[in-house]
């Protein structure tokens, strides 16, 4: 059962905590609160670590957090946030569109997260998300105050069965926990069923935010009538059977593609500065610079990149693999796992992601400017 909170004043401000390292995103959040005269107090955290000290030391109405910091260590901080007494919706920020952190906002949906504000930041999407998230937190705080008002009733009763051992202070406080109570009941609390509705708003809420992620999983399924134009890939690796492997498997594929090779990460991005490419396939170990650092000349953001990559790597460690992607690959791969189609699927899904996603900033922007 959550604890009532405090009475509060009709000027009260619900309190943010905003725990996200990507500052950008939090320029985002902080200009919609502006242009949707929200009326806010937020405090920021950058680390999951800081944002867990900011829990125990305030109180907040709802937390809105970067899936990959809610996921860290076991969801330490989503389970803080649902460890408090008062509840405290629980809002995520990641964009479908990066694998990685569409595969860790659905965990930390799956864990209990309220909601999803998909990236880029879409001003209708992340104000209805805070709104819905506000109220619901206000409706809980309802509930957990009658049902401790309640609680409090049966207290006094049991501790006082006879109504002659009752002294005037003791009937006086009875007297209001019992006016307070029906108080509530001449509200919408007294509607049956109110605590299963608060329910079912978050359970709808979480399943929508579901929904979202799963709705690129099915546009990218069946490329076809996104990529009907001839598509360009090219193949950074330094090891030359390799690259003709892949090339030949591409070009014998259903792609319709032109393939351009490079040996070294310097002329990987060399092409890429003369002429237009719609994937690269990148391998991490090159003779001249890391794979990484093509990685970061190719894609600037990871939240928001302009140019799908996907790593294709003899190198047996899964934790490049996972860092490929946090940095801002579409898909990571090991040469000796993927076949053909797997190699063409997910090349298909990188474009269609960056091509989803580059669309999404360009109507954001435009909304900005309008």
């Amino acid at each position: 059962m959550y604890a009532a909170p405090s009475p509060v004043t009709s000027s009260f401000r619900p309190r943010l905590l905003i725990a996200e390292n990507n500052f950008s995103t939090f320029e985002s959040l902080v200009d919609t609160f502006g242009k949707s005269r929200l009326d806010l107090n937020f405090d920021l955290c950058t680390s999951r670590d800081g944002a867990m000290r900011k829990l125990l030391d305030s109180p907040y109405q709802l937390i809105i957090s970067d899936a990959h910091l809610a996921e860290m260590d076991d969801f330490s901080l989503l389970k803080r946030a649902q460890a408090r007494e008062t509840f405290m919706p629980f809002l995520i920020t990641a964009s479908p569109s990066n694998t990685q952190e569409k595969e860790s906002a659905r965990q930390v949906l799956e864990h209990g997260a309220f909601d999803l504000i998909s990236l880029p930041l879409e001003f209708e999407q992340t104000t209805s998300a805070i709104l819905l998230a506000l109220w619901e937190s206000k409706l809980m705080t309802l509930i957990a105050c009658k049902e401790r008002a309640v609680e409090k009733y049966r207290e006094h009763m049991a501790a006082y069965p006879s109504g002659n051992q009752m002294d005037a202070t003791f009937k006086r406080t009875l007297s209001a926990i019992h006016d307070s109570i029906f108080s509530y009941h001449q509200t919408i609390l007294r509607t049956e069923g109110f605590t299963d509705l608060a329910t079912r708003v978050a359970n709808q809420a979480r399943q929508k935010a579901l929904e979202r992620l799963d709705a690129l999983s099915v546009s990218v399924r069946e490329p076809s009538h996104l990529l009907s134009d001839p598509i360009s890939i090219l193949l950074i690796d330094a090891n030359h059977r390799d690259r003709e492997c892949y090339a030949r498997r591409l070009k014998a594929s259903s792609l319709n593609c032109d393939v351009v090779q490079a040996a070294t990460g310097r002329a990987g991005l060399d092409v890429c500065a003369r002429q237009p490419i719609d994937c690269v396939v990148l391998e991490i170990d090159l003779p001249d610079m890391s794979g990484f650092q093509v990685l970061e000349f190719l894609v600037w953001s990871a939240s928001h990149p302009q140019r799908a990559v996907v790593v294709l790597t003899g190198l047996p460690n899964e934790h490049l693999l996972k860092l490929a992607l946090k940095n801002g690959a579409q898909a990571a791969l090991q040469k000796r796992a993927p076949s053909a189609d797997k190699l063409e699927e997910s090349i298909l899904r990188a474009i269609a992601a960056v091509k989803q996603d580059r669309e999404k900033s360009q109507s954001a922007n435009a909304r900005l400017s309008a």
